[in-house]
């Protein structure tokens, strides 16, 4: 990420899968320090934004049509979603 200077910083903004899906940090991540804190942070910020796609995307499930959906978010919280709601509707 740059700076308002256009310098780089140390900071994580979000994440590209394999398949250039992006999900965008739930606040600041920092990459700065030795190694095995930064990373460890990473993992933890990569947690915490996939905890509030979810969130996210449960809230949503049954308020947008499907196809508009599926593609506000990640396929990892699509299919995760999808099971849960499907899992609760044949335990009805």
């Amino acid at each position: 990420m740059d700076d308002k200077g256009g310098e780089p910083t140390k900071q994580a903004i979000g994440m590209f899968s394999g398949e250039k899906e992006y999900v965008a940090m739930d606040g600041e991540c920092s990459c700065d320090g030795p190694v095995e804190t930064w990373l460890q942070n990473v993992v933890d910020c990569m947690r915490l934004a996939l905890q509030k796609e979810f969130r996210d995307s449960v809230a949503g499930y049954d308020e947008k049509p499907r196809p508009k959906w599926i593609f506000d978010q990640s396929a990892q919280n699509t299919v995760m979603v999808t099971r849960v709601f499907y899992t609760q509707e044949m335990n009805e």
